[in-house]
């Protein structure tokens, strides 16, 4: 006989409020909604270190890619472990929308979550307008839905701060704003200049000139800044920088949101202008950049390159052969050269 957990009141967070909630209990089901990448990869990986150390010591993933049998969530819980494991079920929705049978498996599920099973779904790049989904409201009346929104300008340096203090960092007044204007309000080389400081300070006390640096040096060498490279069609430069994330120790699956991130925005914005509808919120800065190169292909172009990323993601996960940088590779030529052809 299967075990249920009672119903909680809806319970609907930001991704700063998760350790706080994890701290106080897991509840049977997360749903992240990845519309900011980093905010997203480690709102999971906090859900995934605190089941661990509740004793969720069997992890089995799923990824529901166009055509995935839904079927099969509802099998995994049924099927139990082997070894009588509690389980974590981690669930990624590449493209951040389940189908109609996607949004009833999971409504479904949290009608009666079971007791020795966390769902952890992740849905990438997926708006506020899903969290309003009749499906999203019965997984928040069971567990917990974490919006990672986009962070607005004015939120960064808090956010900067935030990380500093996590890192045991002590920074002159006005450090935080000067890494948010050098890496033009982007989380995620933000995130890597307090990384790359946290590993040049030895007692923890930073001083400002050390702050320009490590900014100025993620503004021109990080993640985002190769991703704009390969939008401007610099093939050469963009494998360069590539190769420099690598050595530098960068994680593949940071890089492929990133790059996802990006597509996704490239597919939205060619699709408003072939059919009419909202552009995608981007920075002032990098309208004109994403807008030039949103044109080099059909929306459906760019929604082909989003099927090999997703590829690419299942090589990272070892659910398939092969070197995910290789994958990158691939990928980011692509969206260098972006030859717009009667094809896409």
């Amino acid at each position: 006989m299967l075990h249920v957990y009672p119903l909680p009141p809806l319970l609907k967070i930001a991704p700063a409020e998760l350790p706080r909630q994890l701290a106080a209990g897991l509840k049977p089901l997360y749903l992240v909604l990845g519309e900011e990448p980093l905010g997203a990869i480690e709102a999971a990986d906090a859900v995934r270190a605190a089941a661990r150390k509740s004793g969720f010591d069997e992890r089995v993933s799923l990824v529901a890619e166009p055509g995935f049998q839904w079927e099969r969530l509802a099998a995994e819980v049924s099927t139990g472990s082997l070894f009588g494991a509690r389980r974590v079920l981690d669930l990624l929705v590449p493209n951040g929308k389940p189908d109609i049978a996607g949004g009833r498996a999971l409504a479904k599920y949290a009608a009666a979550p079971v007791e020795d099973v966390l769902l952890l779904a992740t849905l990438p790049g997926a708006d506020r307008k899903t969290a309003s989904t009749a499906w999203a409201k019965a997984v928040a009346q069971a567990g917990v839905v974490v919006e990672c929104r986009p962070l607005k300008a004015a939120q960064l340096p808090r956010w900067i701060a935030a990380r500093l203090k996590a890192r045991g960092l002590r920074v002159p007044r006005g450090a935080e704003a000067l890494i948010a204007e050098y890496t033009e309000g982007n989380p995620l080389a933000a995130a890597q200049a307090v990384e790359r400081l946290a590993l040049l300070a030895s007692d923890g006390a930073v001083d400002l000139e050390s702050v320009r640096a490590a900014a100025v040096d993620e503004a021109r060498f990080g993640l985002f800044e190769c991703v704009d490279t390969a939008l401007t069609g610099d093939r050469v430069r963009t494998l360069r920088m590539l190769a420099r994330l690598r050595d530098t120790g960068s994680e593949p699956t940071l890089i492929l949101w990133a790059l996802a991130r990006e597509l996704r925005q490239l597919a939205s914005w060619r699709w408003a202008e072939e059919r009419g509808g909202d552009r995608p919120r981007i920075w002032a800065s990098r309208r004109r950049l994403v807008a030039a190169a949103a044109r080099r292909r059909s929306a459906r172009g760019w929604q082909r390159l989003l099927a090999e990323a997703a590829a690419v993601d299942r090589v990272i996960k070892g659910r398939a052969v092969g070197d995910p940088w290789v994958g990158l590779e691939r990928l980011f030529v692509a969206l260098a050269d972006s030859p717009r052809r009667r094809a896409d």
